[in-house]
């Protein structure tokens, strides 16, 4: 009979989650190293002069877009941003596109909740139940500056909050304006931010 594995489900699930874990951080470092290292000898406006205006606006949408999948990928995305903005785009523009494409992100995390409240059964189901209880008993308002606190003031990406708002039965269009104002907000703060560095020599 074949030897099978004496390693629990959950001790071999929680190594791959450390694994994981640490290819990410070693690819987010690798980027923060390489694109400093571009940043020193090409400068912002050279990166800008190179990629074109048009195309700098449609880059910051497309990886905002795919920017709150993670911290991996929204650290990325605030370097760019504040690189474009410091070579000569538009922080505004900037803004614009980068809260859009974070919003849409977003909102596919949202139906990704939907799905997940659907497919809930036993314990998750009585979990849920209580979330949205909780959730039924604070006012609209709240819940509104909550989420637009939470996307316009904090570096972190929106996926858990955005998976758990709708597994528990919040409305996506009660949130969805604080959800846009918050992300416009974030990403014009870092483009702001980015300009400010404008006048600092390159390399």
């Amino acid at each position: 009979m074949a030897r099978e594995d004496a390693t629990p489900p959950p001790a071999r699930n929680r190594g791959r989650r450390r694994r994981t874990a640490l290819i990410a951080l070693a690819g987010l470092v690798a980027f923060l190293i390489a694109w400093g290292i571009v940043l020193h000898r090409v400068g912002a406006q050279g990166i800008v002069d190179r990629i074109g205006v048009r195309n700098g606006y449609l880059i910051v949408f497309l990886m905002a877009s795919a920017g709150g999948l993670s911290a991996a990928t929204s650290v990325p995305l605030y370097a760019t941003l504040a690189t474009f903005a410091a070579g000569g785009l538009e922080p505004l523009v900037l803004g614009l596109a980068a809260g859009t494409g974070l919003s849409i992100g977003d909102s596919l995390f949202f139906l990704v909740g939907l799905e997940g409240r659907r497919a809930a059964s036993g314990r998750l189901e009585e979990r849920l139940k209580r979330l949205t209880t909780w959730f039924e008993r604070r006012p609209d308002w709240a819940l509104r500056l909550a989420v637009f606190a939470y996307a316009g003031f904090t570096p972190f990406p929106n996926d858990v909050m955005m998976v758990t708002l709708a597994a528990s039965g919040v409305r996506y269009r009660l949130i969805l304006p604080s959800l846009i104002a918050g992300n416009l907000t974030l990403a014009t703060v870092v483009a702001l931010f980015g300009e400010g560095f404008a006048g600092t020599p390159a390399g």
